[in-house]
């Protein structure tokens, strides 16, 4: 949507949360490695990572991704909802056909800048060959748990996708769409590659119907952990951009209780550490700090 997708309008966005950036002393932007030593040397430091939700619809995506680069942006998804040029989404269900050509180019340029390569929100068939072409660990960097909740019948996740701006113009599939969650395949694939699986905790994702509970986030953390192991788990909270949104008990606004409650579910301290957080900072400084070739 020209509002919205436009190349000018991301730039827009990207300067002027670097002009924040640079007014708040406390608030850093993640470029390299050397950050997360900093950040960990004053406890006080916000650290914050640029991303774009997608970068496929400029006219030449290979020389944007060094523009984004060049401004900070550290992560990027290759697509959101539409079939582009790199990829499928998970809108287009089983007319899902892959990565492109041009999409494998783009995500080994994303390897040789040091940015992480995200597969949220890909189709099944694309994320699984990005996964796979990558030559860095890439990350899903908000799911859940596929085999905990098949969220193919959620029509809400749908309706509410297409009430952003950014969807104005999309057309709907004809097809129905593939399930947002990660299947156990998907999960495994990126762990064994040294990957994050990172699990929002958008309630009418984790569960049909209104459960709002710790319960079932719980649930599909423990199952991306039975599946990935415990290395590759994070949390990806997601879903504070909608008009809509309200803390809940399982929000990053609510870390304390999210930590007593993984305790309470068999999770040590050890294990709770790397989940929200260590996992991150290990998978970052894997990712980050290459040496681009021009």
């Amino acid at each position: 949507h020209p509002d919205e997708n436009e190349l000018i309008q991301t730039l827009t966005h990207l300067s002027q949360a670097r002009m924040v950036y640079d007014r708040l002393p406390n608030v850093d932007l993640i470029t390299h490695a050397s950050d997360l030593v900093n950040a960990r040397d004053n406890p006080g430091v916000l650290l914050h990572l640029a991303a774009v939700g997608g970068f496929a619809e400029a006219e030449d995506p290979l020389a944007n991704l060094d523009l984004f680069f060049g401004l900070g942006v550290r992560m990027s998804q290759l697509t959101y909802i539409q079939a582009n040029r790199l990829c499928c989404s998970w809108l287009q269900g089983t007319a899902d056909t892959g990565l492109s050509d041009l999409g494998r180019a783009a995500v080994h340029r994303m390897n040789e800048l040091g940015m992480m390569v995200d597969v949220a929100h890909c189709g099944p068939r694309s994320a699984a060959e990005a996964v796979e072409a990558s030559r860095e660990p890439a990350l899903i960097s908000h799911t859940a748990c596929k085999a905990i909740y098949d969220d193919r019948a959620n029509a809400q996740y749908v309706d509410l996708v297409f009430a952003q701006p950014y969807a104005r113009g999309v057309p709907r599939p004809e097809t129905p769409p593939s399930a947002r969650n990660a299947d156990d395949d998907l999960i495994r694939s990126v762990a064994v590659r040294g990957g994050i699986v990172a699990l929002y905790s958008i309630w009418y994702m984790l569960a049909p119907g209104d459960d709002r509970s710790f319960d079932i986030f719980a649930r599909h953390i423990e199952h991306a952990v039975a599946v990935a192991g415990e290395d590759h788990v994070a949390l990806g909270t997601d879903r504070t951009f909608f008009p809509s949104w309200a803390p809940h008990p399982c929000e990053w606004t609510n870390w304390p209780y999210l930590t007593v409650g993984l305790v309470c579910r068999g999770f040590s301290d050890a294990q709770v550490r790397k989940i929200i957080g260590a996992n991150y900072l290990r998978y970052l400084r894997r990712v980050l700090d290459k040496a681009p070739v021009e």
